[in-house]
């Protein structure tokens, strides 16, 4: 039989070790597939998800047809892109009593069972595979976790090996995929069933498949995808399939469409490290990135857009604040003195508050020495919220959940915080020192809008105006002065007394005596005329 070269449309089939359409086909046209197995269809397989099938395995056995697909053939096919544990977890399946070959419908059983059967079909592969002998099975949690590590590990090599845009940005910025943080978001993800326990029973092990994450579901079911040839426009077992976990890394803000359309990350902020030399600033690796974003709301996980880092921003709240105001929704990370790594997620742009904001979606994680996320419980709405003293994320007042102070150096994480459901102190004290700080915007970027004021938000009017005599507090409170101008609010009042009118302030700003607003944010006469405030 003549080999021919791989047609050039299937580059992906050919990387994998199959063979393009050309390669099955006889002589006479005919593909080499027995005619039988055109009536074995399993019933969950779609018409053009088992004529694929067909087509994929009559590539991988093309030499012996009738004997179907042997351990040799599937070991070349899988062993150089997917892990080991997973690719030896395959073949014991197969091959496991003895089998010497592999016909069509058993070939894709596997496949099916796995991803779409019954919580009793999905057991049975795990017993067939880590108890075959065992009458009452008995599973070692080892053997559960290294499961779980080769599907995360076999998922992340494939997204950072790809050629795309989101894995080539993150490779841009030289972002880590260190193989421990693998490991900790695969016990993430089964620690129902591993934790302080010396065997799993049958009936544990069901338990914790009724309660797979989504997640593992995602990753299981894009991995085996990948393993099977399953493109996006033939796989129908989920529609998320073509759906990447991996975001997009913005190290720029207005110009992010441009730098995409080229393939690239983009500039650097003002402030970022430039050159051959450039190293990433973040705390967060690739496995890091994919755990948080996984909580994200979907149309939140297509970018994610460096805002803030202590690392070139430096210690300042106003700078901090400056830089995150009216950027979207955001994820705050925090590394502190003791080596954890924590944060959450802000579900609406950070403003000055008196109350909380944000809503059901923001949460609390953990990235290091384990990976956990709070979702939230319902119990409040104190989601979120930006003061003078600092910002916090869930709880109340001196007892938030996670709370950086107003000098970014300090922060506390309360014993107990009933806003998020199942939520554990992040921390490993209660008062907290900081390390590094970071913010990102996650999104498509926001429209640019017409800014309150030049880069700041606005603060409280209880912060800038004594709500019962309506006059500035700076006249009443000889601090407040010093307190707004730490904010970054210039007293545009100064030397105005009551009684000053609109015509005023309008003849001070077309003279130039106020700053003109408008030629450098964008601000308007309205937003000038609200921030001066007659005492």
């Amino acid at each position: 039989m003549v080999k021919h070269a791989p047609c050039a449309s299937r580059k992906r089939r050919a990387h994998m070790g199959a063979l393009c359409s050309c390669c099955r086909r006889r002589r006479g046209g005919r593909p080499t597939v027995p005619r039988r197995a055109e009536r074995e269809k399993l019933p969950l397989l779609t018409n053009a998800e088992w004529q694929h099938m067909i087509r994929f395995h009559a590539s991988i056995c093309y030499k012996h047809q009738e004997l179907g697909c042997t351990r040799r053939d599937l070991t070349v096919l899988w062993s150089r892109h997917f892990d080991h544990f997973l690719v030896s977890f395959a073949l014991e399946y197969y091959f496991g009593h003895g089998v010497e070959g592999v016909h069509v419908r058993e070939f894709a059983k596997f496949f099916v069972n796995i991803t779409r059967g019954s919580i009793d079909e999905k057991a049975e592969i795990f017993r067939k595979v880590l108890a075959p002998r065992d009458p009452d099975p008995k599973f070692a949690p080892s053997d559960i976790y290294l499961f779980v590590v080769s599907v995360v590990r076999s998922y992340l090599k494939h997204e950072m090996h790809g050629d795309g845009l989101r894995p080539t940005s993150w490779r841009n910025v030289h972002c880590p995929q260190h193989d421990n943080a693998m490991q900790m978001l695969a016990e993430s993800l089964c620690f129902q069933v591993i934790t302080d326990r010396t065997f799993v029973t049958l009936t544990e092990l069901e338990h914790w498949i009724v309660t797979w994450p989504a997640r593992f579901s995602f990753f299981l079911s894009s991995v085996l995808a990948e393993m099977f040839d399953m493109e996006a426009d033939i796989f129908s077992g989920n529609e998320d399939i073509s759906t990447s976990l991996l975001p997009l890394c913005v190290m720029h803000g207005s110009s992010a469409r441009a730098h995409e359309q080229r393939g690239v990350a983009g500039p650097p902020e003002a402030g970022m490290p430039t050159g051959r030399h450039r190293t990433f600033p973040s705390v967060v690796d690739v496995p890091s990135v994919v755990h948080v974003n996984m909580s994200l709301p979907r149309p939140l996980r297509s970018h994610w857009r460096l805002l803030f880092t202590t690392v070139e921003h430096g210690v300042s709240y106003t700078k901090l604040v400056e830089r995150i105001a009216n950027k979207g929704p955001t994820v705050l990370i925090v590394q502190d003195a003791t080596e954890h790594v924590f944060g959450g997620f802000a579900s609406d742009s950070w403003d000055y508050s008196d109350g909380f904001r944000g809503d059901f979606t923001c949460f609390l994680f953990t990235l290091s020495p384990r990976m956990r996320v709070y979702e939230s419980s319902g119990r409040n709405n104190h989601y979120q919220q930006l003061t003078m003293a600092g910002l916090g994320l869930g709880g109340s007042p001196g007892y938030h959940g996670l709370f950086v102070a107003g000098d970014l150096a300090h922060g506390h994480s309360s014993a107990r915080c009933p806003t998020f459901r199942d939520y554990r102190p992040l921390s490993s004290e209660r008062d907290f020192n900081v390390v590094r700080l970071e913010v990102w915007g996650v999104g498509p970027a926001p429209q640019r809008q017409r800014a309150t004021r030049a880069g700041h938000v606005k603060p409280p009017v209880s912060l800038v105006c004594d709500p019962d005599t309506h006059s500035s507090i700076g006249r009443s409170n000889l601090d407040a002065p010093s307190l707004l101008t730490m904010a970054g609010v210039r007293r545009y009042s100064d030397g105005l007394r009551r009684g000053v009118g609109r015509e005023t302030i309008q003849q001070l700003y077309n003279t130039g005596q106020l700053e003109d607003l408008e030629e450098d944010e964008g601000d308007s006469m309205e937003s000038v005329t609200e921030w001066v405030h007659i005492s």
